[in-house]
């Protein structure tokens, strides 16, 4: 039986006891004796390595219904230790313990070790399938929980999770493993073929190069650089740049806040579909004899607002012209969302990213010198002394007539020797409209500050 507890009683009992296989655990490991004598309160026993060791009866787990004949020679009795042992492992090798736990698992009751033999082995149970079943299940730790001598199959509740555990571990190790050998090959200037988890390493190195020891997975990329010879996280860098990942002056700002630098090819042909499509002024209000201008920098390519301004009779008619994209984009469109969440084109020292795809913010969208464009204006009315007088907002189309940078404006207002490349037309137009707007905005700008507006200086 299992587990058979000895009780010290008749010396027939005792007697009962000598040549019979008693296995107990030693170190967490299972050991196959003989019986050579039972003295009520100890059992001395026969070990495979001929060794004779005293054992309190209450650690023995399993004794065996069949008897061994002591008075062989003690090689003989080795011998049988070790086939028994053996045996033992090889049919404990066999068991499915899943299996078998699947197949009582719901019973919620506890079973001893030969019901248990049974339904793994079948009808014909010995000593060794009982050893085996108990062997399986102590080595198992999961399916099954032992108590007074009988085996309870745990909760699926209880077994998922470890069983997610252990799978995410050997995983763990499988791709430190592989990683870093490939990581180790990289170093060395080799060309390594890419291998299993290669897709997880790289962003493990990306986040170890973006964020050091902020990134939740710190510790576990230091775990793979040092077994692949490499020392200090701040090599992740150099390794995504050696596999072509990254370039050598790679933005690491833009990666950490996860901006978008391209399009995707969905977007890029929604795009040109957009751009291809001739635009349409019904329900316009036509303002294209304003003089409409930019000022922007020498280097801009998309043109998203204008300004005109007019003198009539004692008024000024002030005109701020934006590039009309909903007139263009639908929105909610493919576009529309992408432009939504950049918000913004961003301005880097040698990059732009634009908010929109180029063709359509660099052309169809951009208010560009001598094109029609569809735009939203608003139109004010001021007196001379800056008052508003009135405004109004229009779905327009408009026509630039000037491109201006803010050099070019700084220099006719400023210079006495004009720009050349400015022919008289325009240049009259100019020379009424700048200065006008100037003051105004100097005015504007007065009647800010008068109203406790926070005035910021920034550097330029």
């Amino acid at each position: 039986m299992f587990p058979h507890n000895l009780q010290p009683s008749t010396r027939n009992q005792r007697a009962m006891t000598q040549g019979k296989i008693i296995e107990y655990i030693d170190h967490g490991k299972f050991v196959c004796t003989i019986c050579l004598q039972d003295k009520g309160n100890s059992l001395r026993l026969f070990t495979p390595s001929n060794r004779e060791v005293k054992l309190p009866p209450k650690r023995a787990i399993l004794i065996s219904q069949k008897s061994i004949n002591t008075e062989k020679p003690r090689e003989e009795l080795v011998e049988i230790l070790r086939q028994t042992e053996y045996l033992r492992i090889r049919l404990m090798e066999g068991i499915n313990i899943k299996e078998l736990w699947e197949l009582v698992r719901d019973e919620n009751e506890h079973f001893d070790n030969k019901y248990l033999a049974h339904l793994v082995f079948g009808q014909d149970i010995t000593d060794d399938h009982l050893s085996a079943v108990v062997r399986a299940l102590f080595g198992d730790h999961l399916h099954f929980k032992m108590k007074d001598g009988r085996f309870l199959a745990n909760s699926e509740e209880k077994v998922d999770p470890i069983l997610k555990q252990r799978e995410e571990e050997a995983l763990r190790e499988e791709r430190l493993n592989y990683g870093s050998a490939w990581l180790k090959d990289i170093q060395d200037g080799k060309s390594p073929d890419d291998p299993p988890h290669k897709e997880y390493i790289v962003d493990l190195l990306v986040q170890l190069a973006l964020y050091g020891t902020d990134t939740p997975d710190a510790k576990y990329g230091k775990e793979l650089l040092s077994k692949a010879g490499i020392s200090g996280i701040q090599k992740a860098r150099d390794l995504l740049i050696r596999l072509g990942i990254w370039e050598e002056d790679e933005n690491l700002d833009l990666l950490r806040f996860g901006i978008e630098t391209s399009f995707t090819e969905k977007q890029l042909s929604e795009s040109a579909r957009l751009a291809a499509i001739e635009p349409c002024f019904d329900g316009r209000e036509d303002l294209r004899d304003l003089f409409v201008i930019t000022i922007d920098g020498p280097l801009t390519q998309d043109f998203d607002d204008a300004v005109s301004l007019e003198m009539v009779d004692d008024e000024l008619h002030l005109g701020i012209h934006i590039a009309d994209v909903a007139g263009i984009i639908s929105p909610d469109s493919i576009i529309d969302k992408e432009a939504a969440k950049r918000a913004t084109t961003l301005y880097l020292a040698r990059r732009q990213i634009p908010m929109i795809p180029h063709d359509l913010s660099h052309d169809t969208l951009s208010l560009i010198q001598g094109r029609d464009r569809p735009a939203i204006s608003l139109l004010a009315r001021f007196d001379k002394s800056g008052k508003l007088l009135n405004y109004r907002f229009a779905a327009s189309v408009i026509k630039v007539h000037r491109k201006l940078t803010y050099e070019e404006v700084d220099e006719i207002l400023g210079a006495e020797n004009r720009p050349s490349d400015l022919n008289l037309q325009p240049m009259e137009k100019l020379a009424e409209m700048l200065p006008e707007m100037y003051q105004m905005s100097r005015r504007l700008q007065q009647d800010r500050i008068n109203q406790d507006a926070l005035s910021i200086s920034l550097p330029w």
